[in-house]
């Protein structure tokens, strides 16, 4: 996957690295006598956390992608899920880069790695 969209709008920044991570909300009932826990499933989430390849994309287009994610702390984004992409609300929980040059205020950022908090289920449990 080289590119992602956010809020609407396409960045073709390609893609180094995608750690998906699945979270199971559930609501728990209790303890029964045979000591057993018990637990209603209520949805999962998937969250991300996604390594941009900085040295692909030009300048513009970089300072674009951290302005949209700086500007406000949920997005609606599609990820990559499965053979495919998803679609959903996410939150940014982080966003690290780091100077990799400085030269006569030019600056080139690398490493741009932005964690997705899912806000709403992908699944609905039955």
């Amino acid at each position: 996957m080289d590119e992602i969209t956010i809020d609407g709008v396409t960045f073709n920044v390609g893609i180094i690295k995608v750690q998906r991570k699945i979270r199971i909300d559930s609501v728990g009932l209790g303890t029964t006598l045979d000591g057993d826990n018990h637990y209603l499933d209520k949805g999962s989430y998937c969250d991300y956390v996604v390594t941009f390849n900085t040295k692909r994309c030009n300048v513009s287009e970089y300072d674009a992608l951290v302005e949209i994610l700086s500007d406000k702390s949920t997005h609606e984004c599609t990820m990559p899920y499965a053979q495919g992409t998803i679609s959903g609300k996410y939150r940014v929980g982080a966003l690290n880069d780091s100077i990799v040059s400085n030269f006569r205020n030019f600056r080139r950022w690398s490493s741009l790695q932005v964690t997705f908090e899912a806000l709403s289920y992908y699944k609905v449990a039955e």
